[in-house]
């Protein structure tokens, strides 16, 4: 059966990893454990040098989470930026090391602001941030700018197209989108800009990170089919069992 959608899997680290396993099942991985700022204060070069190893023969899709609580590319705080942008930039710079595909960062809006000018001032702040972070992102990485705490895609959609780039896109996160919205309404307001869908459910009371049930990968499905996009999916919810998640997942997304 061939594989519509390129799935890949949410791990912490890479204690669980197996190339070979992974390669057979056709499938990728996300790294959340760039965005740890005890390992980006300590030993990350032997990290990096751990996962350019066990990821030598890996021939699938490698995300990474960027560092995230915090910190604020809009920020008016001058030394809240330099902060951002450093740590950005680590996360950058190991994302390459390890030949990732995708590096994901927060969007940091903040929904009680309810002034639109002020939320336009804050994204004009950080245009030039992100296209200078792009420049560093070489050939194959991608920025991700991942919904957070907003309950409409307006803001979110307006720094991608102000920034202009292709190297800065969306990562859509089902969860945090179904607390406060409608998923259609992100699925098509930000359309092809989505290159990464983090895939999660919950009861809309809290994030959960529940896997999604048939009903709702049948309706995941319809959207993205329905809005013509084909991103990366990743699985980020705990899964005890890859093999029998996977061919589950498959079933309904075709």
């Amino acid at each position: 059966m061939t594989n519509k959608y390129n799935l890949i899997q949410s791990l912490d680290n890479l204690d669980i990893f197996d190339a070979e396993k992974y390669n057979a099942l056709n499938i990728g991985i996300n790294i959340d454990k760039v965005s740890d700022t005890n390992l980006l204060d300590g030993d990350w070069k032997s990290f990096v040098n751990e996962c350019v190893v066990k990821l030598k023969d890996f021939n699938q899709t490698i995300s990474v989470h960027g560092a995230a609580f915090d910190l604020n590319p809009g920020s008016p705080d001058k030394r809240v930026v330099e902060l951002t942008k450093f740590r950005y930039k680590q996360c950058i710079y190991i994302a390459n090391m390890i030949n990732a595909s995708f590096v994901v960062f927060h969007s940091q809006f903040n929904p009680w602001i309810r002034d639109q000018k002020v939320q336009d001032i804050k994204i004009d702040r950080q245009v030039d941030f992100w296209n200078e972070l792009a420049n560093e992102a070489g050939d194959k990485l991608t920025l991700l700018v991942e919904n957070v705490y907003e309950n409409n895609s307006s803001n979110l959609l307006s720094l991608i197209q102000k920034v202009n780039s292709p190297k800065v896109q969306v990562c859509f996160d089902t969860g945090h989108a179904l607390l406060t919205s409608e998923l259609e309404h992100w699925i098509k307001k930000l359309g092809e800009h989505i290159k990464l869908v983090h895939l999660h459910w919950n009861d809309r009371t809290y994030d959960a990170h529940q896997p999604p049930d048939e009903g709702a990968l049948k309706y995941f499905n319809k959207l993205i089919s329905d809005y013509n996009i084909n991103p990366v999916i990743e699985l980020e919810y705990k899964i005890e069992d890859i093999e029998t998640e996977i061919k589950r997942v498959r079933t309904y997304l075709t």
